[in-house]
C-alpha cells in the first residue's frame, strides 16, 4: 500500500509557485504522516522555496494535508569547474542520444556561466573533447548539440584515458570540481574502478552517474560512492533526465533540498 501511495505521490504532486519540482527520499516511516525532501525550480531553472500555501499535494487525485514546508536559506552557490561526460556508443542512436542532449542542455541553462566554467567531453570505445572549460554559454549548447552516436563503451576511455577522459580534464579545473557522467550501456570491459576513484579523490573531483533505460552497473555506484557523489538509475524521458541534472547541479553547488510533511491515509 505504501509503494502504491509512492508512485501516485511522484505523479500527483504539483506545485503553483514552480515550473518543476523533484520530490525524493520519501520517509512513510510513521505512516500515516508522511515526509520527504524536495527541490522546486522555476522557469528559468533556478531553485527556489515555496512555503505550504503555494503547494499543493495528491496521492492518487486525492487531495492531501500538508502539515508543514521548511526549506534551508539560501546561500550563494559555489563555483564549479563541471565537465560531463556523455556516452556516444552505438546504442545510444534515437531516444537515448535525445535524453543525453536534453540533460546536458538542462545543466548548462542553469550553471551560472561567468561565475562557473564547464566542459564537454565524450565516448564511445574513444574520447573526444567537445568542448573545453568555457564560460561561454553558445559554445557548450553548440558542442551538445552536435553530438551523435556510434562505436562501443568503454568507461576507462571516458574517464581516465587520454586524449581526453573526464577526469583529464577536470585537472585543469579553476574551481570545485564535478564530473557528471552519463550512459545507456554497461563497459565492454570492467573498468580501473580503484584507479579511477584514486585519481578523482586526488583531484576533489566527486562524480555523479547517470544511467538511461537500465540499472547503474556496480562499477558506477563504486566510483560515485567512492568519490561523494550520487547514482540516478534507468532514466527514461526527457523531463526525467532534466530533472536528475538540475538535482545534481543544486547539491554540487551546495544548495539543500526543503523538506514536506503531510498527512496520508489508507485508500
Amino acid at each position: 500500500m505504501k509503494t502504491l501511495l509512492i508512485l501516485c505521490l511522484l505523479l500527483c504532486t504539483q506545485t503553483l509557485y514552480s515550473q518543476s519540482i523533484d520530490l525524493f527520499d520519501i520517509d512513510a516511516s510513521n505512516f500515516p504522516a508522511m515526509k520527504a525532501k524536495f527541490y522546486a525550480f522555476d522557469a528559468t531553472d533556478n531553485q527556489v522555496r515555496p512555503s505550504a500555501s503555494e503547494l499543493s499535494l495528491r496521492e492518487g487525485g486525492i487531495q492531501r494535508t500538508i502539515t508543514s514546508v521548511s526549506c534551508p536559506p539560501s546561500v550563494p552557490p559555489k563555483a564549479l569547474s563541471s565537465v560531463l561526460v556523455i556516452d556516444v556508443s552505438g546504442s545510444m542512436l534515437g531516444l537515448n542520444i535525445i535524453l543525453a542532449r536534453a540533460a546536458a542542455i538542462a545543466w548548462v541553462n542553469g550553471l551560472p556561466l561567468g561565475k562557473s566554467e564547464c566542459a564537454i567531453t565524450s565516448f564511445d570505445h574513444s574520447n573526444y573533447l567537445n568542448q573545453d572549460f568555457t564560460t561561454n554559454r553558445a559554445k557548450l549548447l553548440n558542442a551538445i548539440n552536435t553530438l551523435s552516436a556510434q562505436g562501443g563503451t568503454d568507461y576507462d576511455v571516458a574517464l581516465i584515458k587520454p586524449m581526453a577522459g573526464g577526469l583529464l580534464m577536470s585537472k585543469t579545473g579553476k574551481y570545485t570540481k564535478v564530473l557528471v557522467f552519463i550512459s545507456d550501456g554497461q563497459p565492454n570491459y570492467e573498468p580501473n574502478t580503484s584507479t579511477i576513484i584514486s585519481e578523482a579523490q586526488n583531484q576533489g573531483c566527486v562524480i555523479y552517474a547517470v544511467t538511461l533505460g537500465m540499472p547503474a552497473p556496480p562499477s558506477l555506484k563504486a566510483i560515485a560512492a567512492g568519490t561523494g557523489g550520487q547514482v540516478f538509475e534507468n532514466v527514461t524521458s526527457v523531463k526525467q533526465a532534466e530533472d536528475v541534472y538540475r538535482k545534481i547541479l543544486q547539491v554540487a553547488q551546495g544548495g539543500s533540498p526543503c523538506t514536506i510533511e503531510w498527512q496520508s491515509n489508507v485508500s
